[in-house]
């Protein structure tokens, strides 16, 4: 999603132009969706107080299978790592009529008290008003909520959601980590008022239905629907009157993808190269997850803190700084860039479309994630060149661990003592030479099948670490109990094990 740049608009003598109105939702129809709950979001944003103020209407839908007599919403700029940042809620309501709503223990958790039952497929409309200070400092939870007037804003997990529910656990509603992954919420639209004064380019989740612009107060108000995702996540890049975005785009796989970089950090060719990477694997994890259902991708440079990138709905977010260490498009740049921007259109599907609970069962995503990306690189550039990626951006910090003597258990949650280094090694290193293994056990046919039928029964869902061992086992035909456990449950694996997957990699 984005705004049509200041050069286009309309410069009528009224005090409010219309860029475009009424447009057709730019989602198919697809027929065996789920019946999604949906957010209806109007808020005004303020960069010099840094808030966020509006009012939200959420008509849930009972998904969870069970009566509900409270629900809970997630305030994660409440969490502790956050610093001066803060969402605070009033006047709450479920169809119309006020209701008890009170804060639990670490302030990121918002319970309500329905008043009454509600069965299983009911539904409820929670309506609340809300607003969020942006916390000054950004580097908890990689800067995914932060940033400043002049350079612009980072908007994740900005607003009260709902939590996501577990069919075995019930509402997740843990602490957030400052290592972690906030983001867990079941599957749901987004439309969006969204209003900010014409210095930023508005990036993110979803597509522009109506954009109206106020030539008094030099205020936009951008309309964005969304198609079903688990969050909605915007980016605000400063846009000066010289034009300080750089904006190249493609119709890749019937999505407009488009990449957004300030000019300074637009080295010469680099969205070119990163549109090619897109144009590469898109069409790729279609034949393999199914449709990604957006029909516009963004991609917009970052600065983040302790990852090169990361992927919301509709939005990937890359340092520039970090992936192109050397100031230049070199052979290096191409190919952290290109494992870093594959691992990313990863997650559209993977946790996206596709869910799972990241902060307990990180390797589902971020293993997985890794495998695919190495696969991915291999059909478009060749075994020699995925099995480099493979070794040396995969596997290569795990061994490094191995050699050291340390081991861990790949399947385990995060929390604040979490050693992150080493939690990062097992998720991200571990947790993909697990799949591999399995993927050598099966087959390559099998292996795929597996991964197609679980992206299909888990469309729009959220699954657990079991959900996808069925699928592989059922792929495959075989018993892979012990081999899962063996790569994931336990903390057994040498040097021996590493160097026969990485062995078999290019002959399977």
């Amino acid at each position: 999603m984005r705004r049509r740049c200041r050069s286009g608009m309309l410069l009528l003598a009224s005090a409010v132009a219309v860029a475009a109105s009424s447009l057709p939702s730019p989602f198919p129809v697809d027929a065996n969706m789920p019946d999604h709950s949906s957010y209806t979001i109007d808020v005004d944003f303020e960069p010099v107080s840094r808030l966020l103020a509006g009012e939200l209407v959420l008509d849930w839908r009972n998904n969870t299978g069970q009566v509900q007599e409270s629900l809970y919403f997630r305030l994660y700029p409440n969490a502790p790592h956050y610093g001066d940042g803060s969402t605070g809620v009033s006047e709450v309501t479920v169809d119309g009529q006020a209701v008890d709503a009170r804060l639990l223990l670490d302030r990121t958790v918002l319970e309500l008290n329905i008043g009454h039952d509600v069965e299983r497929d009911d539904r409820a409309e929670i309506a609340m008003t809300f607003e969020t200070v942006v916390p000054s400092t950004s580097d908890a939870s990689f800067g995914i909520l932060g940033g400043d007037p002049g350079a612009g804003w980072q908007l994740a997990d900005w607003f009260p959601i709902l939590a996501g529910w577990e069919d075995d656990e019930g509402w997740y509603l843990d602490p957030p980590t400052r290592f972690g992954d906030p983001t867990y919420a079941d599957s749901a639209t987004f439309d969006l008022e969204f209003s900010a004064p014409d210095d930023y380019e508005v990036l993110g989740s979803g597509a522009t239905v109506e954009e109206t612009v106020n030539l008094v107060t030099d205020q936009v108000t951008t309309i964005i629907e969304t198609s079903p995702g688990r969050d909605l996540t915007l980016s605000l890049l400063f846009d000066d009157e010289a034009g300080s975005i750089e904006t190249t785009e493609r119709s890749i796989a019937g999505s407009a993808v488009r990449v957004s970089l300030p000019r300074d950090e637009a080295l010469p060719g680099l969205g070119a190269a990163m549109l090619e990477i897109a144009a590469e694997t898109l069409p790729l994890y279609e034949t393999w997850f199914g449709e990604h259902h957006d029909r516009e991708l963004d991609i917009v440079a970052a600065s983040l803190s302790g990852a090169s990138g990361v992927s919301w709905h509709g939005i990937v977010w890359l340092d520039v700084d970090a992936i192109a260490r050397d100031g230049q498009l070199s052979d290096r740049t191409l190919d952290t860039l290109r494992f870093v921007l594959v691992h990313e259109l990863a997650h559209q599907w993977i946790a996206g479309i596709v869910g799972s609970n990241n902060n307990d069962h990180g390797f589902m995503t971020e293993g997985l994630a890794n495998i695919v990306t190495v696969l991915a690189i291999r059909e478009a550039h060749g075994v020699e060149v995925a099995d480099r990626v493979l070794r040396t951006w995969v596997a290569g910090g795990y061994l490094a661990m191995l050699e050291s003597g340390i081991d861990g258990v790949t399947d385990a949650p995060v929390t604040d003592e979490s050693d992150i280094v080493t939690r990062s090694q097992l998720i991200y290193g571990k947790g993909a030479l697990g799949f591999e293994a399995i993927r050598q056990a099966i087959g390559n046919d099998a292996f795929f099948a597996g991964l197609a039928a679980y992206a299909t029964e888990y469309r729009f869902q959220v699954s657990n670490p079991n959900d996808l061992l069925n699928a592989f086992e059922d792929a495959g035909s075989v018993d892979l109990d012990d081999l899962w456990s063996f790569w994931f449950d336990e903390e057994r694996t040498t040097l021996a094990d590493v160097d026969a997957i990485l062995t078999g990699f290019a002959i399977h």
